[in-house]
């Protein structure tokens, strides 16, 4: 009881009359509310993203892919919206991954020699995925570890690919860059982020096709500099020759489902709680088997945006467990979110562990590379 009354009826009616309206006027506020939310669950699903291009097996199907809610109200430093997801922001749809762009630019003998004839003890094939623009980027890797790489008879040979850009002029200086060096891959896809997973098959198919006989494929961006006498003496001990993946493992990744996150990707895309084991963009290696039957396998998906990620799924439909580079790890012993690279004894040390460094300035592609070479932050 909400109240007791003793002997007073006429309180008691009264008590009973308020204890009725405050029930009735609960009621009005729940019903409104009611209301109220189904309307706001409505107007969310209405801004909810479609479903976007799904291939079944006798038939594409075309679905929306929008957010009407989201508003693109800032950039970051590739021009994309901050708070809108890049998928929403350039309407991107799925496609097919058969890989059948004319190739621009090539050196179809990089892994061969004067007559002809494949290199037979070539360590690895790394393609570095670069941008059109960045070539102080290319320029700094060809000053650096691909010299030593020559200059100490290391059995590897790299190769750049990029993919088409509008600009006028960068197009000419690529032609110019690549009749200088020969070790340029141009394919007739746009050079954009959306097409990494893109350029990633053309660096597949190129490796597989016209340097089959190398033990080793590396991936690798145009920000990463490798410690390549440490990691090709690796390769070379402890690495088994076949049936191979390895690099920065990530295991257990979630996909993001906000809309307004950089990475959304819609359960329409990609449904499962979790995404696969998968190598990090940064740089992973394969062994030429395993190369080649991800590129083969890639033909009969369509292209999933997150290259990395794509990688991971190819390797569980293909039973290849992705395997953890120990050395891969450790950047951040030696570098410190907004402070940079921190140069001491310590972090020397751990950098001398390290068979590779990424995402890094060009200033700090040369410092590092220097600290590696002359064992000293002098």
């Amino acid at each position: 009881m909400l109240y007791e009354v003793k002997g007073q009826s006429g309180t008691m009616a009264r008590v009973m009359k308020i204890t009725k309206l405050i029930c009735c006027v609960t009621l009005l506020f729940g019903i409104i509310g009611t209301l109220w939310l189904g309307l706001g669950v409505k107007t969310l699903n209405d801004r909810r993203p479609g479903a976007i291009l799904r291939l079944t097996s006798d038939k594409r199907e075309h679905l929306s892919l929008s957010h009407k809610g989201a508003e693109a109200n800032s950039k970051d430093e590739k021009g994309h919206s901050k708070n809108i997801g890049i998928l929403i922001q350039h309407s991107w749809t799925p496609f097919s991954a058969k890989h059948d762009y004319k190739y621009l630019l090539n050196n179809r003998l990089k892994c061969a020699d004067k007559g002809g004839k494949l290199y037979e003890k070539l360590s690895v094939i790394a393609i570095v995925t670069s941008d059109p623009r960045n070539v102080d980027r290319r320029n700094v890797i060809r000053m650096t570890w691909i010299r030593h790489a020559i200059e100490n008879k290391i059995a590897i040979k790299v190769m750049f690919i990029v993919g088409v850009t509008s600009d006028g002029s960068i197009r000419n200086k690529i032609k110019h860059e690549a009749f200088l060096y020969k070790d340029i891959i141009q394919e007739a896809f746009q050079d954009t982020y959306l097409n990494l997973t893109v350029k990633t098959i053309g660096a597949l198919k190129w490796a597989t096709q016209l340097c089959p006989r190398a033990k080793f494929f590396m991936k690798l961006d145009d920000d990463v500099v490798v410690n390549i006498g440490n990691l090709t003496g690796f390769l070379d001990v402890f690495v088994p020759s076949v049936n191979y993946l390895g690099g920065i493992v990530q295991v257990g990744s979630i996909p993001f489902r906000n809309p307004q996150d950089k990475w959304y990707t819609p359960e329409e895309l990609y449904p499962e709680a979790t995404y696969p084991p998968y190598p990090e963009g940064k740089i992973y290696i394969m062994s030429m088997d395993v190369a080649k039957r991800i590129y083969h396998h890639t033909k009969t998906l369509q292209i999933f945006p997150w290259e990395d990620v794509f990688i991971g799924i190819c390797a569980k439909q293909l039973s290849i467990v992705p395997q953890n580079i120990v050395n891969f790890h450790g950047v951040w012993t030696v570098r410190s979110e907004g402070i940079g690279i921190i140069k001491t004894d310590e972090t020397l040390a751990n950098l001398n562990f390290l068979y590779v460094f990424y995402d890094l300035t060009i200033g700090e592609m040369i410092e590092i590379w220097q600290a590696w070479m002359s064992n000293s932050w002098d």
